[in-house]
């Protein structure tokens, strides 16, 4: 994963700030009962720490969560293959660029998404016709850089009610753009069947905590998965 810009992840954090809410869509005329057995991919996690200096990659928070996702898969009895792996920092890395655009897109229009080949080659390679992709993506900030971001604000929100007051014009403080953390936190959990004969995705599910915790939350981690793999009982 080092070889992954990460100038990408830092995007994927910041799409994390507007995602919308939990939601899944089945396409018409698939059931997912119909499927005996699933390929199951390598599931993705990209956890992104921001700290007073800016923000990168973290590798264990990323690691941790999904060797928490493997473990729920191990534990419970889904209709999925053995996990088969997958090399996101290399020949599958237009794979992850690919699950990066998943939470700035509504469920109905999954179907849309031009699947990767590499993706699609894994699947048809195990002698499935279809495969489960699991992605879990978000973010930590430390009570430092957290703290920056809150005093920001305020000031901002400062500075625009004096300009308004002497100018009648709101927002001019924000022309420049820029964003604020909502939360110190912010963990979502995409996921994807594709259909490797069509090419396209014929199921999606996503799912975001109602109370923000810290990512490497195993209780909120669990509750995300079950919700996530509810569909498959």
């Amino acid at each position: 994963m080092k070889k992954i810009s990460h100038l990408i992840g830092l995007l994927a954090a910041l799409f994390l700030l507007v995602s919308c809410g939990s939601a899944s869509h089945t396409e018409p005329g698939f059931k997912l009962s119909s499927v005996p057995e699933y390929a199951y991919i390598q599931p993705l996690s990209y956890i992104f720490l921001f700290d007073v200096d800016g923000g990168s990659y973290n590798e264990e928070y990323s690691d941790y969560v999904a060797g928490r996702i493997n473990a729920h898969i191990s534990a419970e009895r889904y209709p999925f293959s053995e996990m088969i792996e997958a090399d996101y920092a290399g020949k599958n890395e237009d794979a992850f660029q690919w699950m990066l655009t998943l939470d700035s897109i509504k469920p109905a229009e999954a179907s849309r998404l031009r699947v990767p080949k590499s993706l699609i080659k894994l699947i048809e390679d195990s002698g499935h016709r279809y495969g489960v992709v699991i992605f879990s993506q978000g973010y930590v900030t430390t009570k430092e850089a957290y703290g920056q971001q809150i005093a920001k604000k305020a000031a901002t929100r400062l500075l625009d009610a004096a300009i308004e007051s002497l100018t009648g014009v709101r927002g001019l403080t924000n022309l420049g753009g820029g964003y604020y953390l909502t939360s110190p936190y912010a963990h979502d959990m995409y996921l994807t069947v594709i259909d490797a004969q069509k090419a396209e995705v014929v199921y999606f599910n996503r799912q975001v905590p109602a109370d923000e915790k810290h990512p490497t939350d195993e209780g909120d981690v669990s509750k995300l998965l079950r919700k996530l793999l509810a569909d498959f009982r």
